[in-house]
């Protein structure tokens, strides 16, 4: 599997590459990855061929600067409520594409949220740069999906059933397709912090859709929709 780091890197001055699909080397998911940022987040990225791997050719980003949105938070400088309601947009509809073809997050970790910049002043672009968390609905029942294994303590973000079950060692786990809505939840919940006065304001707005995500029947859960 691909880190977050090597899933893109500076091409020149403009510039940015993600490496694109090699079925041999790279998960189904990772595709499902650059086709979400080609067909869906982003404007006129190019192909082409990859310098080290011909087999493997590149998706061109131009891009100012891509890295992961953590390391650019800063306490003294409020995240905007602008930039803050792009952010959960960008990233309710990543988690709804890949529903579409069968996959779901089953958790998320902070630092693999990726921030775009441009630089012509468009408004960046945020996008989950990892599939370590992103599981195959099962063929017979499309509201569930299994992990066979997972390291550590799981996700920074998920619901309290995987945590338990991970720190169980119930494996193989599972578990509701929904199950990564509540992690979703949490993840805007962590982020509203750095938002101007805590977030209260968009916290208000948005205390419906969080309720959703947190609702204790997993069957009840929603998508914290925009």
């Amino acid at each position: 599997m691909l880190s977050i780091n090597e899933k893109y890197k500076r091409y020149d001055d403009t510039k940015w590459t993600v490496p694109a699909t090699n079925p041999n080397t790279v998960s189904t998911a990772n595709a499902i990855l650059l086709s979400y940022l080609k067909d869906e987040l982003l404007l006129f990225p190019q192909s082409i061929e990859s310098k080290n791997d011909p087999t493997c050719p590149q998706l061109l980003i131009y891009a100012e600067t891509i890295q992961p949105l953590f390391i650019s938070m800063n306490a003294s400088v409020p995240f905007s409520r602008a930039d803050f309601f792009q952010l959960l947009g960008d990233i309710t509809t990543q988690i709804q594409y890949y529903r579409r073809r069968g996959y779901a997050y089953v958790g998320f970790d902070a630092k693999d949220i990726v921030q775009i910049k441009f630089a012509d002043g468009t408004p960046s672009k945020y996008a989950i740069f990892n599939d370590q968390y992103v599981y195959r609905l099962k063929t017979h029942n499309k509201w569930e999906l299994q992990i066979i294994y997972m390291k550590g303590t799981g996700p920074q973000f998920c619901s309290p059933e995987l945590t338990q079950k991970i720190a169980d060692h119930l494996f193989p786990i599972t578990l509701h397709s929904n199950a990564g809505y509540y992690g979703f939840g949490k993840y805007v919940e962590f982020m509203l912090s750095f938002c101007p006065n805590n977030g209260r304001s968009s916290r208000q707005k948005l205390q419906g859709f969080l309720d959703r995500c947190f609702h204790p029947d997993e069957d009840e859960r929603k998508l914290l929709y925009l």
